[in-house]
């Protein structure tokens, strides 16, 4: 009597218990093996992606902070416009005679100085260990601000005696404010006004600017109706906290124009006043022997701004995220050594340029 045969074959027989241990244990080799990759290609994306941040918001802010002070002091004109910016030196009143009066002789009220002027800052800096967080719209404690100052408008002269310029409608001159600081100017001569009141003329089709003080006889024959109303504006680039946070709940500081944000990531801001020995006949130098940072430097006047011919402008940019696995190490940020709290995570990275004051260096 033949035996019972198997009703299985071979081929059809399962896996045994430590076969199906030895493919489970593969198989989580593998997965731990793709995570790992997952995980460092992750990782690098996204220091890759806050460094390509990290970069490219320095260059903006330079770009942007190169272009306004290039810009400094600019206005409209010839020789003796750059004369009477440049302040406390003489200036020729090309009225005939060819008088040679200092700035303070000719003017009333004092001449507006154009040109950059700035605030140093003081404590630790955004990123420090005893760094305060500043309220938004406060320009952030260590970081210096600078302002700039232009002319931005010019308007033609329609008419003009000692109380008044009238400017055509086809202007619009009805946004400058009263108490506002305005420059009369022609190739025959300057003076500054403080304006009491902007006056319509519909008969006339004009605005005409009252000043507060009548304009000298002996200054107002030098315009007639040939001169221009100049109009300054002024800038504050500085550091300001945006009150947002990034995931470790840090505060986001960016750089600001007034009070627009323009670059996120910028914590600081350090200048430096490029300096020279004056030329002999008392005008500014056209070359720079030394740099002195305001943080360095104590109780600089208007006068020690007015005399700078370039600035130095350092600014620390930082991803807004932490993607480091260490904390950075301390670097120079324009003079100032910065060191980093221990438990920060972000890349930081200097940014610098050298602007010479074109408009001075003439």
């Amino acid at each position: 009597m033949s035996k019972k045969s198997s009703r299985f074959s071979p081929a059809q027989r399962g896996l045994t218990l430590i076969e199906l241990m030895i493919a489970m244990i593969l198989g989580l080799l593998i997965l731990l093996a793709v995570l790992y990759i997952f995980q460092g290609s992750r990782k690098t994306y996204g220091y890759n992606e806050e460094l390509s941040r990290v970069q490219e918001n320095g260059r903006i802010a330079i770009d942007i902070i190169n272009n306004d002070l290039r810009m400094a002091g600019y206005y409209y004109g010839g020789p003796i416009w750059r004369l009477l910016l440049r302040g406390g030196q003489k200036v020729t009143d090309y009225s005939g005679d060819n008088v040679v009066a200092t700035i303070a002789n000719i003017t009333s009220p004092p001449v507006i100085d154009l040109s950059v002027s700035g605030t140093a800052g003081t404590g630790a800096t955004p990123g420090e260990a005893t760094h305060v967080a500043t309220l938004p719209g406060a320009v952030a404690t260590g970081t210096d601000a600078v302002t700039i100052t232009r002319i931005t408008q010019s308007f033609p002269v329609q008419a003009q005696d000692k109380d008044g310029i009238s400017i055509s409608n086809a202007f619009n001159v009805t946004s400058i404010n009263n108490g506002e600081n305005l420059l009369l100017a022609s190739c025959r001569g300057l003076v500054t006004l403080t304006v009491a009141s902007v006056n319509a003329n519909p008969a006339t089709l004009s605005n005409t600017i009252i000043p507060t003080v009548p304009i000298p006889d002996e200054r107002n024959k030098n315009f007639g109706n040939a001169g221009r109303i100049l109009r300054f504006g002024s800038v504050q680039y500085s550091i300001q906290n945006t009150g947002r946070k990034n995931a470790a709940g840090d505060a986001v500081y960016s750089l600001f124009r007034g009070n627009q944000e323009l670059v996120e990531g910028v914590e600081d801001m350090q200048i430096s006043l490029g300096k020279g020995d004056e030329n002999n006949d008392g005008s500014r130098p056209r070359t720079v022997t030394g740099y002195v940072a305001l943080a360095s430097a104590s109780g600089l006047t208007q006068q020690d701004w007015g005399d700078a011919t370039a600035l130095r402008v350092s600014l620390r940019v930082t991803s807004v995220e932490n993607v480091l696995e260490n904390a950075p190490p301390s670097i120079d940020s324009g003079g100032i050594l910065f060191t980093p709290r221990t438990d920060d995570r972000r890349i930081h990275q200097i940014f610098s340029t050298t602007v010479a004051l074109r408009n001075r260096t003439f």
